[in-house]
């Protein structure tokens, strides 16, 4: 008596992402599509979905396009469901010009790409804190736009407005806000006040005092002590070029070698290249 076990095929899914619906398609391991479906981007279609593709075999990996615009949902739903995702971008101008437009072959291409390992691409989770911090921002930076239409409109409307108005209006203006202190990058982030008076030190120690606490209450996100950036002993705002460094760049110049012969030319400008350029890197990194 012969005995025969049936083993379930592996397959890759494809999904092409819109708005209202989704399109999803199905290869084998060796590539042959097996089917392609249109689903409603609702809760249910995505069970539909995700079941329609596990009855075709052992489901391996989804390609989504639009992992994080319209198939960021569908991106959380097969997730949870435990399927690997891998975010698959859309094809370029070219290559819909050569093999054509349309849901279903956008689904096969984001499943092959996804078998083949073209796409390999992690999707963002948009979950947990940091899509917290990402909504409070969205909603902080539309609150200060409209602040300041707002605030834009009324000065608009005032300026036209009765000058009895804007009299009585003149003193609610709010004081104006404190110069802010320029910090700059080449005195370690400091102000030129800061650096002039002596007070930079003082600045510095408060720095490594705060970037200490941050280490010991945060261990696991330091490698090594962070330290402040130092103060320079020297500051420029264009510095002058030495001389052997002006020679240098002299010699590369195409008409330096106009009063020499042509056979020289050439090898003196190889030796400013090779031999002069290394021994001036040298010196300026003493």
């Amino acid at each position: 008596m012969t005995s025969m076990t049936t083993t379930t095929p592996d397959v890759t899914g494809g999904v092409d992402t819109h708005g209202k619906t989704h399109h999803a398609g199905i290869l084998d391991s060796l590539g042959r599509q097996l089917g392609d479906r249109e689903f409603p981007t609702t809760p249910a279609g995505y069970r539909a979905l995700l079941s329609w593709l596990r009855s075709h075999g052992e489901l391996q990996r989804v390609g989504v396009e639009g992992t994080g615009t319209y198939g960021a949902a569908l991106t959380r739903h097969l997730r949870v469901a435990g399927v690997p995702v891998v975010e698959v971008d859309r094809p370029d101008r070219k290559a819909r010009r050569a093999k054509g437009k349309s849901d279903p072959l956008d689904a096969y291409s984001a499943a092959r790409a996804a078998l083949a390992g073209t796409a390999s691409g992690v999707p963002k989770t948009r979950d947990g804190r940091v899509e917290a911090i990402r909504a409070l921002r969205v909603a902080r930076s539309s609150a200060v736009k409209a602040r300041s239409q707002t605030t834009n409109q009324l000065k608009s409307l005032l300026v036209t407005g009765p000058a009895e108005l804007r009299e009585q209006l003149r003193a609610l203006q709010p004081p104006e806000a404190p110069p802010e202190k320029h910090r700059h990058s080449g005195i370690g982030w400091h102000t030129p006040a800061s650096v002039h008076f002596g007070t930079a030190d003082a600045v510095h120690d408060a720095r490594q005092v705060t970037l200490d606490g941050h280490r010991a209450a945060h261990p696991e996100r330091f490698a090594r002590r962070p330290t402040p950036p130092q103060i320079p002993d020297k500051s420029w705002i264009n510095q002058p070029q030495p001389e052997s460094q002006k020679n240098y760049q002299r010699w590369r110049e195409p008409t330096a070698c106009r009063s020499l012969p042509p056979s020289i030319c050439p090898a003196l400008q190889l030796g400013a290249l090779f031999v002069l350029e290394p021994v001036l890197r040298h010196r300026n990194d003493l």
